[in-house]
């Protein structure tokens, strides 16, 4: 390039081109130039930029780098990781040859663990000077299949060829590498040995309180398959048992102890459902204490009054005893302190209740009762209960006594808390479901039943208009002012009475079939037919006690003591019309509904048949009795 043209190579023809600068024309103007001597093949010429020097490096003999001297000449070079040689010119890389040592060699390893403890042992060929490092990595807690936790490796220094390698997890994998001087020497697998499941140790605490309660604390047991723990009291004298069961927490609620009684506590560690074979014994007593009573509870509420109830100690008599009752008032600093008698429940037969009146209406007093036991005060039972009624509970049962097809008796019991002025009970009757399902269902009014006397221990009443053999679902409910939860049953009604269609026909011939009282049975036709299920035919002692009636099914045993009576004895099950029977022993049968292996006629005795018909709807039988007459067997 100079101040006029701009030169351009083309290398393939080998050939220079050249352009104006000023003008920028393109005249193009070719030269033919020799074999290229120089980088990129041109040399640059300006007359006003040549050097003033000569270039020491211009002609030279280095073979990589020469670099000119301060003050003249020049000297060689090298680049990166060459080496200049002795001739000073000449370069060349450098050769890097490592130095191998042999470290020395370890052979015959042996490990043995114990628990959690490890005694390792080797042998090496020559002496060293220097410590061996041994690093126990934990692989796996094989019986746990898990990896182990972050902080499981061990690392330990020795000088000598063995080492004793402690806490070790149980049921654990680990590689074990021995180091000499930063150089791996060695490396083998330890497993560690499963060991019998562990007894929890280490008793923490036993809390006692005056209600004769306990909590027992101990130390946890560290296995990764722990489930639990199964403990068991006993007595320390008897060592009868009086509690057993199962905690997954290291403690155990113990409740309902007797006072200065020492008790004996047995724990066990669960893991895998496997239980530890042996125990952590646990023994405390529980303090001597003055008489107390128990189970106190308020019943009944209302905003002017309480009612208590307690039951006493097997070492009180109740009818003997005194006791003396406190209450706070709504004056924080004043107490009413009252001395009282005895006085049983109504409800509650084995109880004993008294009621707190005149008190402040919506404040919660708290109350204390203690016995007064030989001219002595007992321990004080403490109580609160805020003066406003509230919800009854539900009655305690509810049963239906005495059930026919279009009626039954119902008794249910008193709720055991009353919470309130107790007024009345409601019995709510809903038809779910009957026989004949194009007539369902009826629908029944709420009925109200008042409570009088208030605290009886039962009630009852009877429900009539009901249908025959019909589903119902019966509630009753306890009220105050408000009205409580219900109980409730499932009645199934009976069928109706209806026309014995089989009688059979009796060998003997002194035996005749009385007529049928058909008041009160269903008309004939109707479709309570196809509830009818079979026929027996009994026989009725007239001078005679037979002890055993001989039938196998106890529901229809029941309805026949509560229809005929408990003197019959079971003689034959019949299926069909004027089937002919023999009364001899011989001709006497047995069925699914009962046997004559128990009872016999006895010639000389005088007895009556009863031709039985037996219906059924769901679990409620009814048995329509024909009789004969009398007669001498």
């Amino acid at each position: 390039m100079n101040k006029y043209f701009i030169f351009f190579s083309d290398w393939n023809t080998n050939e220079v081109y050249g352009i104006l600068r000023n003008t920028k024309v393109s005249t193009m103007k070719s030269f033919n130039i020799k074999k290229q001597i120089d980088p990129m093949g041109i040399k640059v010429y300006n007359d006003s930029a040549q050097p003033l020097f000569e270039n020491p490096c211009e002609i030279n003999e280095c073979s990589d780098l020469c670099l000119p001297k301060v003050g003249g000449g020049k000297i060689c070079s090298c680049r990166m990781n060459y080496t200049l040689g002795p001739d000073n010119k000449t370069c060349f890389i450098k050769s890097l040859l490592p130095k191998v040592v042999k470290a020395p060699k370890i052979s015959n390893l042996k490990f043995n663990s114990i628990g959690t403890t490890a005694e390792l042992s080797w042998e090496s060929e020559s002496n060293i000077d220097d410590y061996y490092r041994i690093i126990l990595e934990c692989v796996k807690l094989r019986r746990c299949n898990t990896e182990c936790p972050d902080n499981s490796n061990i690392i330990k220094k020795t000088f000598n060829s063995s080492a004793i390698i402690d806490h070790l997890k149980y049921g654990a994998d680990y590689n074990i590498s021995i180091y000499i001087k930063d150089t791996h020497l060695h490396s083998e697998v330890l497993s560690t040995l499963d060991i019998n499941y562990k007894t929890p140790k280490f008793l923490q605490e036993v809390e006692l309180s005056e209600q004769l309660t306990a909590i027992a604390y101990w130390q946890p047991v560290d296995d990764c398959e722990i489930v639990g723990y199964k403990y068991q009291l006993a007595k320390e004298d008897d060592q009868s048992t009086l509690q057993t069961g199962f905690t997954v927490t290291p403690k155990v609620y113990l409740d309902g102890l007797i006072k200065g009684t020492r008790y004996k506590l047995k724990v066990w560690s669960v893991i895998l459902n496997m239980t530890s074979e042996e125990s952590l014994n646990i023994l405390f007593a529980t303090q001597e204490g003055k008489e107390e009573i128990q189970q106190l509870a308020v019943y009944k509420l209302t905003k002017n009054s309480i009612g208590l109830r307690w039951k006493l100690n097997n070492n009180l008599k109740g009818e003997d005893l005194s006791y003396n009752l406190n209450y706070s008032t709504k004056n924080d600093f004043a107490s009413v302190s009252l001395n009282i008698s005895s006085i049983r429940c109504t409800a509650w037969a084995d109880k004993y209740c008294y009621t707190l009146t005149n008190l402040s209406s919506f404040w919660n007093h708290t109350i204390s009762i203690r016995p007064v036991f030989q001219s002595k005060l007992g321990t004080p039972m403490y109580i609160s209960a805020f003066t406003k009624e509230k919800s009854p509970g539900k009655p305690t049962f509810l049963n239906g006594t005495f059930m026919l097809s279009n009626s039954v008796s119902l008794v249910w019991g008193i709720p055991d808390f009353i919470n309130g002025q107790l007024r009345s009970f409601l019995i709510s009757i809903e038809e779910v479901d009957k026989h004949l399902n194009k007539h369902c269902c009826q629908d029944f009014p709420i009925m109200e039943i008042k409570a009088f006397p208030s605290e009886n221990p039962s009630y009852e009443t009877e429900i009539s208009g009901i249908e025959p053999a019909s589903t119902y679902e019966i509630s009753v409910y306890a009220k105050t002012i408000y009205i409580g939860p219900p109980q409730s049953l499932t009645m199934y009604t009976k069928p109706p009475s209806m026309k014995v269609s089989c009688l059979p026909k009796i060998k003997q011939s002194s035996v005749v079939w009385l007529p049928q009282n058909n008041s009160g049975m269903w008309p004939e036709g109707q479709e309570f037919d196809t509830l009818i299920e079979g026929y027996m035919l009994l026989a009725l002692c007239i001078n005679t006690t037979c002890n055993h009636s001989g039938i196998l099914d106890s529901e229809i045993n029941q309805e026949i003591i509560g229809t005929i009576g408990t003197n019959t004895f079971f003689v034959a099950q019949y299926y069909k019309n004027e089937e002919s029977i023999d009364l001899t022993p011989s001709q006497s049968s047995q069925s699914k509904w009962g046997s004559v292996e128990t009872f016999q006629f006895v010639k000389g005795h005088s007895y009556k048949l009863l031709a039985v018909q037996v219906a059924r709807y769901i679990q409620s039988y009814r048995l329509d009795v024909v009789l004969s007459n009398e007669f001498i067997y």
